[in-house]
């Protein structure tokens, strides 16, 4: 598996950098908090032990010209993170969809749709403008919630493309024993590793 730098969720005030930190790397219950933190915005030092090499996810548009831009692996937003996680569950309703009317499932009974990530409460829950001006942290610590939960969603997505399978009919010439062969009818590169959530950088 490709695993992703911690991402550092940064809520900016006046005088100060708060910031979460989200592991989002693994499998659908393994996304999690990694800490809080409260920087000054003249701890240098601090902000770049924390901020360096990380993926950054700011609760507002507010430049950061502390932190160079080459120091952290990349900015992205949740919006654009979810978009890309909606089109993939599309895709993927849609090969479920293609097998179902596929003359090869014919006669091989049932197939029960999987019971894909709902993503509707991330798509309505935004950082409170009102907390990030405030300066208290809430914003960064709602984002970073969010991030955690969208990765578990991903993680959950990912299960379901790897593990969704349907046995296919036995060959005769071969033993009652032969271990059955099954079709996995939604990983279409075959490959066993879950990818990363699919940011934007």
């Amino acid at each position: 598996m490709v695993y992703l730098p911690p991402v550092a969720c940064v809520e900016l005030s006046a005088e100060r950098f708060y910031i979460c930190l989200i592991d989002v790397n693994g499998a659908a219950d393994l996304p999690r908090q990694l800490g809080g933190w409260t920087v000054e915005r003249d701890d240098r030092e601090l902000l770049q032990r924390l901020l360096s090499g990380r993926l950054v996810v700011k609760t507002t548009d507010d430049p950061m010209p502390e932190i160079d831009r080459s120091e952290v692996a990349g900015y992205f937003t949740v919006d654009d993170t979810v978009s890309k996680v909606e089109a993939e569950i599309a895709l993927l309703k849609n090969r479920f969809t293609a097998v179902l009317e596929s003359p090869e499932r014919q006669g091989l009974g049932a197939l029960t749709e999987p019971r894909w990530p709902d993503l509707a409460s991330l798509t309505t829950r935004t950082p409170n403008p009102q907390a990030s001006r405030e300066g208290q942290g809430r914003a960064a610590f709602t984002l970073g919630v969010t991030v955690k939960d969208l990765a578990t969603r991903w993680g959950k997505l990912e299960s379901i493309r790897l593990t969704a399978a349907y046995p296919l009919p036995r060959d005769p010439g071969l033993p009652k024993n032969h271990p059955r062969q099954f079709r996995y009818y939604l990983n279409d590169d075959s490959s066993p590793v879950a990818r990363p959530l699919p940011v934007s950088i």
